[in-house]
């Protein structure tokens, strides 16, 4: 059974429940208010750590787990 979460607030905790829930193969949608924030910004950190963990071998395919993961612009397509 496919299920969809959301991840509200994506800083270094958040973003870490986003590539969990992806490797349980969760679709997440995650979605921050801080300013600073943008999709740049969240692909090249959340991307790093995968890598990372594809990299030390705990989990089998970084790309697949990236693909799970939406950045969404509002907190109720968040939550939708």
């Amino acid at each position: 059974m496919k299920r969809n979460v959301a991840c509200i607030g994506v800083g270094n905790v958040g973003r870490s429940w986003a590539i969990v829930f992806a490797c349980a193969g969760g679709d997440v949608a995650v979605y921050d208010s801080a300013p600073d924030f943008s999709d740049g910004f969240f692909l090249m950190v959340i991307k790093k750590s995968i890598d990372a963990l594809a990299n030390a071998g705990l989990i089998a395919s970084g790309d697949e787990v990236l693909a799970r993961i939406h950045l969404v612009q509002t907190l109720g397509e968040a939550v939708s």
